[in-house]
């Protein structure tokens, strides 16, 4: 395994880190389930996954409290990243939301503090200051940004007065690659990238299961592993994994120990190709669970996403005065040929909801959305 440094800063991690998501279990969050990623997340360190990322609302604040039970004598071993609401990106809530952190994980500093996403009402400079004073008082050592476009990342650059600004956390995956664009522009700026969702849901076609099948043959690697090791192959490229699994906590840390060579990699490069889409927003279903895990709230229309009583920041009204301003979305939606017997609808949304739902209010049901669609 070769650590990977994050940024400019000091920080070497395993390129494959461990996230702190109990993904998609049970509706409840039992001692079970908590117990049970605690010695997941002992079993990954010592195996030398050393990051570890979370959030203060990860599962309800309880992803930050396991923290808690495995970094016990154990603190130096881990770099930990976590990251706060969006509601909190203003100076004071992000002063605020240091010290509920802190508490709950049981720790005196963040190696990495991270905006978890951009939000529309709070300039960038104003983040910033805050992450400023917080390395300044030894709370944080260093800070990032989340879902983050190129000319965001840029004001960035600019705003980071203390040049603390190490990492990009981002969506990527072998379906998801519009990150590519920026990647030498990241390198050139020393931001390294912290990608998740990086399987793709594993909706792949015959010919992607082909591929990737005989390369997990040729590699004695399995599928999970193949797919990890190509996103790290890229040069500042680290990536987030989930398990509640020893061994697929094993096989996640597996996906660092080879190295696929320059052959496959453009095998896989295109292949894995899927355009984006044009979609009627009428065509689409919204439905009342994730495919992926319990922890993000959902609205399923348009009446509960403006009433928005879990307060999600930015909001949908928000997003869609962005959508307005710039012309167009952050990321493509996620969407799946729906199977349902019962629905007249020949999609359903997967991923991107309140994105959908900014685009509904901005434009209405008649434009059509960009959209990713995995058959």
């Amino acid at each position: 395994m070769k650590l990977k440094k994050i940024g400019n800063s000091e920080l070497n991690i395993c390129p494959i880190g461990q996230g702190t998501l109990f993904g998609r279990t049970s509706s409840k969050i039992t001692d079970e389930i908590i117990n049970k990623k605690i010695k997941v997340l002992e079993y990954g360190l010592q195996l030398g996954m050393n990051f570890i990322d979370t959030g203060e609302d990860y599962e309800k604040g309880v992803s930050e409290e396991l923290l808690k039970k495995v970094l016990k004598n154990k603190r130096q071993k881990a770099i930990i990243g976590s990251k706060f609401k969006p509601s909190n990106n203003s100076f004071q809530g992000v002063i605020s939301s240091i010290e509920g952190t802190l508490k709950r994980i049981g720790t005196d500093y963040i190696d990495l503090y991270q905006i978890q996403w951009p939000n529309p009402k709070i300039q960038i400079e104003e983040t910033f200051e805050a992450f400023e004073k917080l390395v300044k008082e030894g709370k944080i050592l260093y800070y990032g940004v989340g879902n983050f476009d190129l000319p965001k990342i840029k004001k960035a650059i600019k705003a980071d007065n203390l040049k603390k600004f190490i990492s990009i956390q981002t969506e990527y995956d072998p379906f998801n690659r519009q990150l590519e664009n920026d990647l030498q522009f990241l390198e050139d700026n020393k931001l390294s990238v912290i990608a998740y969702m990086s399987l793709g849901k594993e909706n792949f076609s015959k010919e992607e299961q082909k591929l990737l099948s005989s390369l997990s043959e040729k590699y004695n690697q399995s599928i999970r592993s193949i797919v990890l090791n190509w996103i790290i192959s890229h040069k500042n490229v680290n990536i987030l994994t989930s398990s509640l699994s020893l061994n697929h906590t094993k096989e996640n840390f597996l996906a660092s120990s080879f190295e696929l060579n320059d052959l496959d990699i453009g095998e896989i490069n295109k292949l894995f190709n899927r355009s984006i889409e044009k979609i009627d927003p009428k065509d689409i279903e919204v439905l009342d669970y994730d495919e992926s895990d319990n922890a993000h709230l959902i609205y399923t229309n348009l009446e509960d996403a403006l009433k928005n009583k879990h307060g999600i920041k930015p909001n949908a009204e928000e997003i869609a005065q962005e959508i307005m301003t710039t012309g167009t979305l952050l990321r493509p939606i996620e969407l799946k040929l729906n199977d349902s017997k019962y629905s007249n609808k020949p999609y359903v949304l997967v991923r991107g909801r309140m994105r959908f739902w900014g685009w509904i209010v901005a434009y209405g049901y008649d434009k059509k959305i960009d959209a990713k669609i995995f058959k």
